[in-house]
Parts: C-alpha cells; structure tokens; sequence
C-alpha cells in the first residue's frame, strides 16, 4: 500500500493516519536558512517546521539565490524503515539513506537552492511494503511581489458586439489616486505593477458616443501571480433622431431642429442632402452628445420666404434611462436607442 499526503506548512501529517497501517512514531521535516517575512518585509535565519507549523510568527519564504538545508527524520516502532528519499519537484532523488534489512530511525538532509520567492511545499508518500519514505520538495510560487497582479479589461459595444476604442477606463486602489487610460484598437486596456489592495474599476465613453459609466470593484489581496481579465459590454447613447419632408417648394436650408425640457434647449442639425426616400435626417443636439433622460418637445421652426405649414407643430419624446438597470451602471444617464421624433412636413405655399 502507497499513502501518500501533501503537505503545506502543516496542512496534514502522517499523525492522522492509523498505526495500524503506518507503524511509524516520529517524523519531521524541516528547512533552515536564511527567510523573508512577506508580512514585515524582514529577513531572518530560521528553521520551518514543514509538517506542523510551529514556527516563528510570520509568513516566511525563500529568498531568491540562498542555500537552504532541507532535514528530514523518520523514527517507527518497527524495524521495517528501508529507505528515506529526498526528491525535487520533479521526482529526482537529490539524497537518501537506506537500510536493506530495516531499521527503526533513518535520516537524511541536504542543501537546497531557491531560484525564487517560494513558500515551502513538500508531499510525502510512504511505501508498506517496502518501507520506503519519499519526501518531495515542491515550491508553492511566486509569492508577494509587487509587479505580478495586473487587470487587463477589455471594453465592447452592445450595438455592434465590436472592440470599443477610446473609452476611459479609470483603475483605483482604496486609498490611492486614480490611474486612467484609454482602450486601444482592440477595445483592451491594461494596468500592470499592481500592488495588493482593493480596486474599483470605472469604465465609459465619452464625447459625442457617450455611454453608461460602469463600476467594478475587485479584490487583488493574493500574494500569489493575479492575472485579473475582464469585459466589459458598455452600450452607447443616442441623440434624438426624425425626418423631414418638404412640399410646396419649401428648401431645407431655412429648416431648423429644437429640443426643450424645462429650461434646457438643443439646437440639433439637419442633413442638406435628402435620404433615398427624399426625406432629411435631423439630429438633436447637433453636437451629437446624448441628451438627458426625459421627455423633450421637439420642433422645427422655418426662416424661409412664404406662408409656412409645419405638421405636428411638436411632438413630445421621451429619452428613457438605460443606465438606471445592470449592475454597476452609473451616470451620465441616456438612451441605448434612438429616441424616435417621428416625421415632420414643411409646406410652403
């Protein structure tokens, strides 16, 4: 029969298991060197306790280059102890000792070198039959350097399902200042060299395609490698769009589009080429922003020579608030669809 059991700085211990099965009485194993306390940033000589955990207060880990002397100790109140193996994490035996008759003790130690920051792991695996131990040294890494957390946030349009480029996107960690950058062609923007904390993410697009802000926050507190990759599905607003039809020789250069709420008025623009239905296309604001959620009386007004007939005179739209719903959604506030004003008749006569 092959037990075998992993170890992480005490997890679990052959000591849980039935004498009936493993006829040892004692073990350990232990790593001692020079170790940094990612909690203070200390360096100390200490001697970890592999099995148990009793050791000094702190989180202790290798430090990258030293020479650690890796001792382990295996006593059974049988005489059937044949071997003790000291592996590395690929399995290879790195030192031993052996008994062909069997004995009650066998130890062994051996200097190990760590290539990085690692938290010590080890896994051992005992043999019935052959009274064999193996124990095996497995790094648990990297672990706690600043530069290994990074959020990478990839930002789409609803409407087209296509990368969004140019849309801000603001990292900050509670208690710092805001880091803000801008999506590329790919809709991606990246933030690297993270140190641990809380983080809310803020991402939007501004200017003449506004969109919901859109808020996230995450927990980036591992001491381990923390690749975070997120999306985000932001859907743009729309200004207020209708039509213009002209009859009895009226000229669309003397047409003009308004919007008011309250005491809010838009100017919007008007197409002076007609659309292949012989109609014109306005939109409110010219500028093409979004305007605000609410209901706005839309007009066309008429500077040109004649006696003039505008049929509706106005029409009420109503511009919903799409961001008021999904969680995370924040102002400004708009319309995820075209806000409809309908079809507006200049006749001139």
């Amino acid at each position: 029969m092959i037990l075998s059991i992993t170890c992480l700085i005490g997890l679990m211990s052959l000591s849980s298991v039935s004498a009936d099965f493993i006829p040892i009485q004692s073990f350990s194993v232990t790593a001692s060197g020079l170790h940094r306390d990612v909690n203070s940033g200390t360096n100390q000589q200490v001697t970890l306790d592999l099995i148990y955990d009793q050791n000094p207060t702190g989180d202790w880990h290798t430090i990258s280059g030293q020479s650690y002397t890796v001792a382990a100790n295996f006593t059974s109140s049988q005489a059937t102890l044949k071997g003790l193996y000291l592996q590395d994490v690929n399995g290879n035996t790195i030192a031993s000792a052996t008994s062909q008759t069997g004995t009650t003790s066998l130890s062994v130690n051996t200097a190990i070198t760590s290539s990085t920051n690692c938290k010590w792991h080890i896994e051992l695996e005992y043999d019935h039959k052959t009274g064999e131990v193996k124990v095996k040294v497995v790094w648990d890494c990297p672990v706690d350097n600043t530069g290994q957390r990074a959020v990478d946030v990839t930002v789409l349009n609803e409407a087209t399902g296509n990368p969004w480029s140019g849309c801000t996107v603001i990292l900050q960690k509670t208690g710092g200042s805001p880091v803000s950058t801008q999506t590329d062609a790919q809709g991606k923007a990246n933030f690297n060299n993270l140190a641990r904390g809380e983080y809310t993410c803020t991402v939007y697009k501004g200017g003449s395609m506004a969109s919901c802000k859109m808020v996230r926050n995450y927990s980036l507190n591992t001491k381990r490698k923390t690749q975070l990759h997120d999306t985000y599905v932001i859907s743009q607003h729309y200004s207020i769009q209708g039509k213009i039809a002209l009859a009895g020789g009226a000229s669309i250069s003397y047409a003009q589009a308004h919007a008011q709420k309250g005491s809010t008025n838009l100017n919007g623009i008007i197409n002076q080429t007609p659309d292949g239905d012989g109609k014109y296309l306005f939109i409110i604001p010219g500028a093409g922003a979004a305007p605000d959620p609410g209901d706005w009386t839309v007009t066309i007004t008429y500077s040109g020579p004649g006696t003039i007939t505008i049929n509706p005179t106005s029409r009420t739209v109503t511009v919903p608030n799409n961001c008021s719903t999904g969680a995370g959604a924040q102002s400004p506030y708009g319309s995820h669809s075209i806000p409809d004003a309908g079809l507006f008749t200049i006749t001139r006569s």
